[in-house]
């Protein structure tokens, strides 16, 4: 008995000394081992959560996972809706106000000292999951985000660390998840300190490292080592090309601005909206629209690597363009639980194609490769709408190797 008493002692001592250590400028210890284990954790339920979508289109939808345009004409219409109305039925009986991805992981940290709710991280593993295998127009990262955060914040709060500590965590688990996502660890760390914490500080960047590095090693372990878009080797822009570029990263950030304008009114003019209204509007207008251009379907990762190889024709890319736009930006607005990174990688990858192919068809001027336009492109679009140029540059690198 005196044993046990002991050992609970000695346990509650150890703790208190951790919080106590974790909270200092030298903690640097006691953080990075935090950041591991956030790391590891979230490298496992990143990949639990890529393994229950592509299993659940293989096997249930009898399809490969983003070969949406492999289903029948009435599958194409009615997998959003009913998706979407599985979503609200789901969030209305059990998470009612709860948010969801990126901007409320963000929220949270800013404004709620780190606290994330473990009902958020199982409803945002369950809805994200129900989003991407009914192919709503949205991508994975944001779910992928939320749910490492999550456990950063969860593992902290388990450990009664100081707030300080619990927004390291946040965000170590933000970095993991990217970088367990798409393969890429250092742009993992980029997007944490750059979009998450809105920061660049020593004492983070050490433990949002490992996590990173931990998750992403995870991630390779049970995925492969593949690099997320294999497109071989595309050559450099010329010299002469540089006004081309400039004026490609114009009209990137037009597209940007039209994003982000009709997610903001989206949102405004639903917002008392209840469920049921919101979701059925963007899952109807995205499988509607997939009628006539399946494209639009899920996160549009097929598409992009055929507009990076040069495989699209102009009609189709400029039509891909214009209406993944107009469906990713309604769905984020209405407040689907998905989100916006992969779809701004599409996006700006069929423009740049588009525009590359235009110089060098239609224009006969000097192009050398309208796949450097689309990865320029994707980046770009990425960098505008989420306000963060460097982890745009950094993940283009690492996910086209």
């Amino acid at each position: 008995m005196k044993s046990k008493l002991s050992l609970r002692k000695n346990l509650a001592t150890g703790l208190e000394r951790l919080r106590i250590q974790s909270a200092s400028s030298d903690a640097l210890l006691q953080l990075s081992l935090a950041g591991l284990f956030t790391g590891i954790a979230t490298g496992v339920v990143i990949v639990a959560f890529i393994l229950v979508v592509e299993f659940s289109l293989t096997y249930f939808l009898n399809i490969q996972p983003e070969n949406f345009e492999g289903l029948n004409t009435l599958s194409r219409v009615l997998a959003p809706i009913l998706g979407g109305l599985l979503l609200a039925t789901l969030f209305h009986f059990f998470a009612k106000g709860q948010g969801v991805g990126i901007a409320h992981v963000r929220e949270r940290l800013h404004h709620h000292n780190s606290d994330l709710t473990l009902r958020g991280f199982i409803m945002q593993f369950i809805g994200g999951s129900i989003a991407l295998i009914s192919g709503q127009s949205l991508g994975r990262e944001g779910p992928s985000v939320h749910l490492g955060a999550a456990l950063g914040s969860l593992f902290g709060k388990s450990l009664h660390l100081p707030h300080n500590t619990l927004r390291i965590l946040l965000a170590c688990g933000s970095a993991g998840a990217i970088g367990a996502a798409f393969n890429t660890p250092l742009a993992g760390v980029i997007f944490a300190m750059e979009i998450i914490i809105a920061e660049y500080a020593v004492g983070s960047f050490v433990p949002i490292m490992i996590s990173a590095v931990a998750a992403t090693g995870i991630s390779r372990w049970f995925l492969g080592n593949e690099p997320f878009l294999s497109i071989g080797l595309v050559p450099s822009a010329s010299l002469q090309e540089i006004p081309f570029l400039l004026l490609l990263g114009i009209l990137v950030g037009i597209a940007a601005a039209s994003f982000i304008y009709i997610v903001r009114r989206s949102s405004e003019i639903t917002a008392n909206w209840n469920l049921f209204k919101r979701y059925s509007l963007a899952a109807s207008i995205t499988g509607f629209t997939a009628i006539f251009l399946p494209q639009v379907l899920g996160v549009g990762y097929d598409s992009l690597n055929q507009a990076i190889l040069g495989q699209l024709s102009l009609v189709t890319l400029i039509v891909i363009l214009v209406m993944k736009l107009i469906t990713s930006s309604i769905s984020v607005g209405c407040g689907l639980p998905a989100g916006l990174i992969g779809p701004s990688f599409v996006i700006g990858a069929v423009g740049g194609s588009f525009m590359g192919l235009v110089l060098d068809q239609a224009l006969h001027l000097p192009v050398e490769s309208s796949g450097l336009y689309a990865i320029l492109g994707m980046a770009a679009m990425m960098g505008a709408c989420l306000q963060a140029p460097l982890a745009a540059l950094i993940a283009a690198f690492e996910i086209t190797a």
